[in-house]
C-alpha cells in the first residue's frame, strides 16, 4: 500500500517524466527507499549548484547599462539580488518540505516523502534557472 501512496504523491507533485526516472526507488523497502532518494537528492543538489555557478558567471559577463557607465555597480546589485533570492528560495523549499515531513510525522514514509519533496522542488528550480534569461510573466 505504501508503494502506491508514494507513486501517487510522486505523480501529483512531480514534473512530467520524474516518476519514471526514479522508479527503481519504489521497488525497495522503506529504509532502502530513503537511501535511494537521498542519493538522488545529492545528485540533484549538485546539479543545482552547477546551475547557480553558471548564472553567477553569466552575471559577471553582463553589460547591464547601454553605455557601460555604472555597469559594475549594477552587476554587484544583480549578483546580490540573485544570492538573496537563492537563500530565500532554499528557505522556502526546506520549510515546504518540512511541512510534508511534519504532516507524516508518525508514518514510516515521512523521510521518503520529505526527500521526494526536496528533489521535486530542486528540479523545478533547476529548470527555472536554466531559462533565467527568458523569464516571462
Amino acid at each position: 500500500m505504501k508503494k502506491y501512496y508514494v507513486i501517487l504523491v510522486c505523480l501529483l507533485m512531480a514534473p512530467p517524466g520524474y516518476c519514471a526516472d526514479y522508479s527503481e526507488c519504489f521497488q525497495k523497502n522503506t529504509m532502502e527507499m530513503g537511501f535511494c532518494f537521498s542519493d538522488i537528492r545529492a545528485a540533484t543538489e549538485n546539479t543545482l549548484k552547477h546551475e547557480e555557478e553558471r548564472i553567477i558567471h553569466e552575471i559577471s559577463l553582463l553589460t547591464l547599462t547601454p553605455n557601460g557607465e555604472g555597469n559594475e555597480k549594477l552587476k554587484k546589485q544583480t549578483l546580490a539580488s540573485f544570492m538573496r533570492a537563492r537563500e530565500m528560495w532554499r528557505a522556502y523549499r526546506d520549510s515546504d518540505c518540512k511541512f510534508i515531513y511534519n504532516v507524516n510525522q508518525y508514518g514510516s514514509m515521512r523521510n521518503v516523502f520529505e526527500q521526494q519533496c526536496l528533489i521535486v522542488r530542486t528540479e523545478q528550480r533547476i529548470e527555472e534557472l536554466k531559462n533565467w534569461q527568458n523569464w516571462e510573466y
